[in-house]
């Protein structure tokens, strides 16, 4: 009996530190994002309104630099090029690559939350970073830069990052794309402090983040670290996505609606799998062990390009909790017959 109560009470310990490092988790992310936004605005902001430039040079100047941020900067400083060091480890397919970026390049404050990133590859992960603009600052013994960046995903399209470092160490950093509106507005507050204009296709991502956001009854979580022992493996009559594989999809131009194979297991089957594509809602399942379905692609979900499938469970089946199982694939769409 005593074997039998010692074992109930690991079980409850176990559940207790569940529960505990989740509600860590969450309160990291608080204090990051406050931690950052305070040592960043208070630091390099203050020093941004020295270096305005006259109403004269500013057509020339927004000129310049739009020709400039086609190329990206040719001579890098020494927080640049240790973000460009930092971005290639973390999306590195290999995990220890991944923790050694952490430990080599970013912030005490920060680490923690960074390395439960790590854990699992990123799903969304860009490609040729190219270094535009910086900001830097230096006040009370505190160096603090802003980098702004630019890369191409899949489909070679714009998207813009903001890296913000302290110390010469990563603290954090900030996307127009995500899906939690204050971090949406960090970034645009940061980003109205560099000289370089918004190229249209990161406008364009805005406003259709926010778009998407506004019309969706189950935004997109903010969560995206791979939790759980779910999967999601997408069929197309081309191929699969398992392991790795991006099967391709062939979609006439004049389709409106079409649907695809999905296979999800390992789920929780009591709770309910709320699919995205592309960060998008598309459906909800009930879904457990083993379960195949379809998937309802319309829109501007039919266009060529590669897509993300993400399926996710929330506590207590409540989108707007945490996240406690998440698996993602890609598919690609083509035009034709």
């Amino acid at each position: 009996m005593s074997r039998l109560g010692d074992g109930i009470r690991g079980i409850q310990r176990g559940i207790q530190i569940k529960e505990i490092r989740e509600a860590r988790e969450r309160e990291l992310k608080k204090l990051i994002f406050a931690l950052a936004a305070v040592l960043l605005f208070g630091v390099v902001l203050a020093g941004c309104g020295s270096d305005k430039t006259s109403s004269n040079n500013k057509k020339n100047e927004t000129e310049e630099k739009k020709a400039e941020a086609s190329k990206g900067k040719k001579h890098l400083n020494a927080d640049e090029k240790m973000v460009l060091k930092f971005i290639a480890g973390y999306d590195s397919e290999d995990e220890d690559t991944r923790v050694k970026a952490v430990d080599d390049y970013v912030a005490d404050e920060t680490k923690d939350i960074y390395k439960l990133g790590a854990a699992a590859p990123p799903e969304d992960k860009k490609s040729d970073y190219k270094v535009i603009e910086s900001i830097k600052q230096k006040e009370d013994g505190k160096e603090a830069t802003l980098v702004l960046l630019h890369s191409l995903d899949d489909n070679k399209e714009l998207h813009e990052s903001i890296f913000a470092v302290m110390n010469h160490k990563v603290l954090f950093s900030y996307s127009p794309e995500s899906s939690d509106q204050e971090m949406r507005k960090a970034f645009k507050d940061l980003r109205s402090n560099f000289k370089t204009p918004v190229p249209e296709a990161v406008k364009k991502q805005m406003k259709e983040q926010a778009a998407s956001e506004k019309k969706s009854k189950y935004p997109f979580p903010s969560d995206t670290t791979a939790k759980g022992n779910g999967k999601v493996v997408i069929e197309t009559p081309a191929g699969s996505s398992e392991n790795g594989n991006v099967p391709v999809l062939f979609v006439d131009k004049n389709t409106s609606f079409t649907q695809t194979d999905i296979d999800l297991s390992n789920f929780e089957g009591d709770k309910q799998t709320y699919i995205y594509v592309n960060k998008k809602f598309v459906q909800a399942e009930q879904v457990g062990e083993e379960t195949a379905t379809t998937l309802d692609l319309e829109g501007d979900l039919l266009k060529p390009g590669i897509y993300t499938v993400t399926a996710v469970q929330f506590k207590d089946n409540d989108p707007t909790k945490e996240v406690i199982g998440l698996a993602s694939t890609k598919f690609e769409i083509k035009e034709g017959a």
